[in-house]
């Protein structure tokens, strides 16, 4: 007897699917394609980052991803992701994405992700690029967007801009014993940074601010020591300037011991009630190159010291706060300025004065 076999054939099913588990937080879909494209996209950090608590955009300052036909998608990863990895990876930043062909930098925008409000997996934003025409698009491919900043929290509805901790990344080295403070530059047009330094020292607090046009500063009134051996400590932080009446967002806080040369309250021994406003000459004059300005408070208020060089220009604020009835003193170090003819002015609710100095080196 014959057996029989039966044969059963099953149709081959194959599936399909480019680049399996290939996701990003940020995709980048080519349009307008043609038969062959090379395209290299590239991420690099404008270091405008969160502070030592967050992943910063230096430890990611690039990443990049080729497509070349037949793929027409670049993929990137957000480092805060769980499964980050597997693309190019960005920090929480802001980012310069561009897109590149034969070598030619073709089109970019600035991609913002920096935000605290992110859940378990980061969000995902898409654009395109229109590789015919050299654009990027959003994702409807309704707008051209070179040269804009996309925000992940305009983006995406579920995301809030959460601020905490934003904007400019702060670092201070020694430079000569002095603080030195290094700062990013902001990542839109400003007039200008104010440095705001809060001292803290036996005699309590006072807080100033600075201003400046450059992205550093050096701190000459006041030299960093050991903690254990030195009782005055200093914090400074950055803001800047958007606009006469607008500041940006602070910075991270950094903190440092040290020594400070500015003693602003003397002790009055119990003369309050013959205190009476007064501004005094600096000691010494001539000077090179720091003098002492001390002044009297009859009452409690608001106080403001500047000082101006000859055309009017303020070129230092040595005290901007509320201070009690006393005598003050305060160190005005000119280290960074030319010789010549100054002027520092008081100003307060009831009393105002100017005095001349003279900085010869």
């Amino acid at each position: 007897m014959k057996k029989l076999f039966l044969l059963l054939v099953l149709p081959i099913i194959t599936f399909s699917q480019e680049n399996p588990l290939h996701t990003g937080e940020l995709i980048i879909d080519l349009i307008n394609k043609g038969s062959s494209w090379n395209v290299t996209f590239e991420a690099t950090s404008n270091d405008a980052r969160w502070d030592e608590n967050y992943n910063l955009t230096t430890d990611y300052e690039t990443a990049s991803d080729i497509v070349q036909s037949p793929e027409h998608t670049a993929y990137f990863d957000l480092v805060n992701d769980p499964i980050a990895g597997l693309n190019p990876i960005m920090a929480i930043g802001l980012y310069k994405i561009s897109a590149i062909e034969n070598g030619v930098e073709q089109a970019y925008f600035y991609m913002d992700w920096r935000t605290t409000d992110y859940y378990d997996a980061s969000p995902d934003v898409y654009f395109k690029y229109d590789i015919a025409n050299n654009h990027f698009k959003n994702s409807e491919n309704t707008q051209t967007i070179d040269g804009t900043t996309q925000t992940v929290w305009d983006l995406v509805s579920e995301i809030d801009h959460v601020t905490s901790g934003l904007e400019l990344y702060l670092d201070v080295s020694s430079q000569s014993g002095h603080p030195h403070l290094q700062w990013n530059q902001y990542h839109s047009t400003v007039s200008g940074y104010y440095v705001h330094k809060k001292l803290t020292t036996e005699s309590g607090t006072m807080t100033s601010e600075h201003y400046t046009t450059s992205t550093n500063w050096t701190d000459n009134d006041f030299t960093i020591g050991n903690p254990r051996f030195t009782n005055d400590q200093v914090e400074y932080w950055i803001t800047a300037k958007l606009s006469p009446t607008q500041q940006s967002l602070e910075g991270n806080h950094v903190e440092k011991y040290g020594t400070s040369y500015i003693q602003w309250k003397i002790p009055s021994q119990d003369v309050e009630n013959e205190l009476n406003y007064n501004l005094n000459q600096n000691y010494p004059n001539p000077f090179n190159p720091s003098t002492i300005i001390s002044y009297q408070l009859k009452e409690d208020g608001f106080v403001n010291l500047r000082v101006y060089n000859s055309i009017g220009e303020t070129v230092a604020e040595l005290v901007n706060q509320k201070q009690e009835q006393g005598i003050y003193s305060v160190e005005f170090n000119a280290s960074i300025l030319p010789s010549g003819i100054y002027f520092y002015k008081i100003q307060t609710d009831k009393f105002i004065d100017v005095k001349k100095m003279i900085l010869l080196r």
